[in-house]
């Protein structure tokens, strides 16, 4: 890994105003995609192989391995019912320790409404993180951030075996809620698959300033008594729509990657995992210009984990009504 480069001035653009502006890009970058385009990219639905109007090329699920007998057909649409589940996120840069980092704690409620589609909610948000160097004001603003997240609301459509996640009510938080969903859900293609079944996800990306690419690989590692679990690995990578001119001054983003890896538990049919951890590692390049200096370029690690769990024994709360 490359040195750190010392910046030559000490002033109103320091390293400090560099490391805040990569790190709030890297926790958001593919969030922000649920919040800009991506509604309306995939709102008509193009057929594979078509060509997107925006240059994006399609979304695609391909199947690799069907995988061992017995097979099933692991998208059968559930019977309608609620889900409570548990989001804990943290996140920090990768060499700082985990005391350092700032934890989220979502309450998230799912319920399935039709074939193909589901509603969520946030119904509690708890956030921590190291505030000794913090001012009075910005404790204040921190406390101020989980009830944002309380007024979360959103909705979930498969289509083709991809999964959509759309906020439709509440701000835009960092972390995207929507971001999270599609972190734990599983796009799961058609036909039957069984254990040892591979398949790889491809899909566009796109923000007002950037564009970009997720690449994603499932295996099924086990199939039990209607609970499967799904390891995968992937890629989002992104890059500006318009190159930063040489002579530009302020903080520009030139390179963003997040690789992902992560092994999930789901019920057949409900594409929001039951448990599951996923870890993402992103690397933001930015490079950095003040008025009569030479550009700089640097680059931060950020490790982002997230965990969803059942709440408590209210998992199938919406079985027992049934």
């Amino acid at each position: 890994m490359r040195p750190r480069r010392q910046l030559p001035w000490p002033t109103k653009l320091s390293r400090g105003h560099l490391v805040r502006a990569t790190l709030a890009v890297a926790l958001c970058a593919a969030g922000c995609r649920s919040h800009d385009e991506r509604g309306q990219q995939n709102s008509d639905e193009p057929s594979p192989g078509a060509t997107r109007t925006n240059g994006i090329p399609p979304d695609t699920v391909k199947v690799a391995t069907l995988g061992a007998e017995p097979r099933a057909a692991l998208g059968e649409p559930p019977s309608s019912s609620d889900k409570i589940a548990t989001l804990s996120i943290v996140h920090g840069l990768g060499s700082a320790p985990d005391s350092t980092k700032t934890t989220i704690k979502l309450t998230l409620r799912w319920q399935s409404v039709a074939s193909g589609q589901s509603r969520f909610a946030v119904d509690s948000a708890e956030m921590a993180t190291s505030s000794a160097k913090m001012s009075a004001g910005e404790r204040q603003i921190l406390k101020s951030i989980p009830r944002g997240f309380e007024l979360v609301r959103g909705t979930v459509r498969r289509s083709r075996g991809l999964v959509f996640a759309t906020q439709t009510a509440g701000l835009p938080t960092r972390p995207s809620v929507p971001w999270l969903i599609e972190l734990v859900t599983i796009p799961i293609p058609s036909g039957r698959i069984g254990v040892g079944g591979k398949w790889t996800v491809s899909q566009g990306l796109s923000r007002p300033d950037q564009i970009g690419r997720r690449v994603r690989q499932y295996e099924v590692s086990s199939i039990a008594y209607g609970v499967v679990r799904v390891r995968f690995t992937g890629t989002d990578t992104w890059r500006p729509k318009h190159p930063v001119a040489a002579q530009a001054t302020g903080v520009h983003v030139t390179a963003h990657q997040e690789k992902t890896a992560g092994s999930l538990q789901f019920s057949v049919g409900h594409v929001l995992a039951s448990s599951g951890d996923v870890t993402i590692h992103a690397t933001s390049t930015t490079r950095m210009r003040a008025p009569g200096q030479p550009a700089v370029e640097d680059s931060v690690d950020m490790v982002t984990r997230v965990t969803i769990r059942p709440a408590h024994a209210a998992w199938d709360a919406g079985a027992a009504g049934r």
